[in-house]
């Protein structure tokens, strides 16, 4: 069985935050969010489109769900995109059948579900298709024979998407036609459960995005209503819980400097972040990175650890954290999260921590641009193979695009050259 922890590693520019970009336009897509206005820019530029695939194991009412989603990205502007296309699939397995015997004391052992389950076709929606909202008819035909006038609704809802820029499938409007769809109800359900996967479970954190996934404000004071302060307090609480045996000493607190009108009108509570070690306080604003780093990442983190539904995507680990206590997270991680954690890194202190299973490289092949090592470790450890498969190969894939070290010399004398002509 696979680990829950990924960890992707590879020289820049080589496609390790295109993974998390990638989740990231998922999460917007399944939350039936807008595409960014700059969306057109995640497109090739010698391409019209991509496609974004994704496979996830959902449980269904005690049964097991293999669900298929793909999205077609297309441009629609200098650097916007909409979702042209879209196909919604899934395996249904059967609940196993218990077998029953006479014998009240003999065990009961469950009979071996089918190995294999039809692929349905859950919604395919073509935004240039005329008359229709999606296919298979059938479905269509099942969602609207009770209430016809949903098939008005669901072309409006086609039309808004593309409009919008979002999902047709996860959109509000196609969200409250399916909410009293009942004769849909196992395919609603499914499409709602990605919703709240979306909007509850799937948590992720971009470098250099100012820290906003993070419960807590650590950039400046700022004024929120009651109901968030309250839950800054509890958020603060429950990373201290754990922040506290990162770094001894160190807690987070939310100082009250009362009531205050927002920039909308609206009262509110002006709330600053603090930190607090050895009886001082000091605005998290002031802290290092590292530290914002690990308190922006620890509620998310708290969560994946607990639940086995939690996805938690970070981009860039290693950046300001300390590599000992990278390798210790990871460890303890790797040994008892429940959830997933998918990580990109630099530093190669997990690469001592974590199994092959839990890695993958990226490589100078674009048509197979994600690897894992093959062969056996050996008394090896990973990060000397991987250092000596950068320098010497022995892989299928090349790893590395190699860089000459006396090039590189002579590129910094050219261009000191060129400043004191200047």
């Amino acid at each position: 069985m696979e680990s829950e922890i990924i960890g992707i590693y590879g020289q820049n520019g080589s496609g390790k935050t295109a993974v998390v970009e990638a989740i990231h336009m998922l999460r917007l897509i399944l939350s039936g969010n807008p595409l960014p206005e700059n969306s057109g820019d995640y497109i090739h530029q010698a391409a019209e489109s991509a496609e974004l695939s994704f496979e996830f194991d959902v449980q269904l009412h005690q049964q097991t769900c293999a669900v298929y989603y793909q999205a077609q990205l297309e441009r629609c502007g200098s650097s916007s995109a909409n979702i042209s296309k879209e196909k919604l699939s899934c395996r249904i397995y059967p609940v196993p059948v218990r077998e029953v015997s006479d014998d009240p004391e003999a065990p009961v052992s469950p009979q071996a579900a089918p190995a294999a389950a039809k692929k349905e076709t859950i919604i395919e929606f073509d935004a240039k298709e005329k008359g229709y909202a999606f296919r298979p008819l059938k479905n269509l035909k099942r969602l609207n024979h009770k209430s016809p006038e949903n098939n008005v609704d669901l072309l409006v809802s086609k039309k808004m998407s593309q409009k919008n820029r979002t999902s047709f499938i996860f959109s509000d409007d196609t969200y409250e036609i399916l909410r009293n769809a009942y004769d849909f109800a196992d395919y609603r359900d499914i499409i709602f459960g990605l919703r709240h996967y979306a909007h509850s479970k799937l948590f992720i954190i971009q470098h250099g995005n100012g820290y906003q996934d993070s419960p807590l404000e650590l950039r400046e004071p700022s004024v929120v209503p009651a109901e968030v302060y309250e839950s800054m307090k509890k958020a603060s609480e429950q990373i201290n819980a754990v922040l506290s045996a990162i770094i001894p000493g160190l807690e987070t607190d939310i100082k009250n400097y009362g009531s205050q009108l927002g920039a909308d009108g609206s009262r509110g509570i002006r709330v600053e972040t603090v930190s607090r070690r050895q009886g001082l306080e000091i605005p998290m604003r002031y802290e290092s990175d590292g530290i914002k780093k690990i308190i922006s990442i620890l509620s998310s983190m708290i969560k994946m650890y607990n639940d086995p539904s939690v996805c938690l995507v970070v981009d860039e680990l290693d950046s300001g954290i300390f590599e000992y206590l990278l390798g210790e997270l990871l460890e303890i991680l790797a040994e008892n999260a429940r959830g997933q954690l998918i990580f990109t890194s630099h530093n190669l202190r997990p690469l001592e921590k974590l199994s092959t299973d839990s890695l993958i490289f990226t490589t100078t092949n674009p048509k197979n641009r994600y690897y894992r090592f093959s062969g056996k470790n050996g008394r090896e450890s990973l990060r000397g193979r991987y250092y000596r498969c950068i320098s010497l190969g022995g892989q299928r894939e090349n790893l590395y695009e190699q860089t000459d070290h006396f090039e590189i010399s002579r590129a910094f004398r050219t261009a000191g050259r060129m400043t004191d002509e200047s």
